[in-house]
């Protein structure tokens, strides 16, 4: 989805705002000039994916799930468990991290039971 697409999108939902959290990439924070996305990532570390909400600095991919989230809240972040549980991608064993929340539902996770799991 485009920039345009999005703004679009967010009036017919009446959104104020949105966290735009691709891969590995701040590339939407050039786009802060609208004041209606919010920076964030989503960054691979080596058990699962880390959200990482307010992240303004790039942070590298593959380190532990504790480097990454004292990273993110080195940035005054907040960090949260993606997807936690979908064993059809990387996912974490356990949730015994200090997340500040954890994603509860993930439109890409084909079995349910494994958002229903995260809840």
């Amino acid at each position: 989805m485009n920039i345009k697409e999005l703004l679009k999108k967010m009036t017919l939902l009446s959104f104020d705002y949105v966290f735009v959290t691709d891969h590995n990439t701040l590339r939407f924070h050039k786009y802060n000039k609208y004041n209606k996305i919010l920076p964030g990532v989503e960054i691979k570390t080596v058990e699962g994916d880390v959200l990482g909400l307010y992240v303004q600095d790039s942070i590298r991919k593959g380190l532990s799930v504790e480097e990454i989230i004292d990273k993110i809240h080195e940035q005054g972040g907040l960090a949260i468990a993606a997807h936690p549980f979908d064993k059809m991608r990387e996912h974490f064993k356990h949730l015994n991290y200090k997340f500040d929340a954890v994603e509860v539902f993930n439109g890409r996770t084909i079995i349910q039971s494994y958002n229903q799991k995260a809840l």
